[in-house]
């Protein structure tokens, strides 16, 4: 009986076994198409887990409320936890009790044109700038 070679098995796995692998990986994404989409094709995407976009407009998936965004992974790793123009992005001004201001210094409370200010009067902007006011 003659013996396998290396090269007959990488020609036999390249051949019979690979593509039947591959028909068994469903094509996400493709099924549907985009002029008839639904909010249950948005919820079943990335789109909607990573990027709070849950809810079909057109061709598109949207986020429709601040709760969409608050959900999403990119609102805890990114800071995109405000909804604008149907999709979520970071809030223009940051909020003082959750930046670093705070979180490292202290500065918590609200100040003046986007400053972030201690107890005892004391405002620092993101930029490091800090003031007695």
């Amino acid at each position: 009986m003659p013996r396998s070679t290396p090269r007959a098995h990488q020609t036999l796995l390249i051949l019979h076994v690979l593509p039947a692998m591959l028909s068994l990986i469903p094509l996400t994404g493709c099924e549907t198409d985009p002029a008839t989409m639904t909010d249950a094709d948005c919820q079943r995407t990335y789109w909607c887990t990573d990027k709070g976009r849950c809810f079909a407009k057109g061709e598109d998936c949207v986020a429709k409320s601040a709760s969409d965004c608050t959900a999403s992974t990119e609102c805890k790793t990114k800071g995109r936890c405000e909804l604008s123009a149907n999709a979520c992005h970071e809030p223009k001004v940051q909020p003082c009790a959750t930046s670093v201001l705070c979180t490292k210094n202290g500065y918590c409370q609200p100040g003046k044109a986007g400053t972030c200010c201690n107890t005892t009067g004391w405002c620092c902007s993101a930029d490091g700038k800090c003031s007695n006011s």
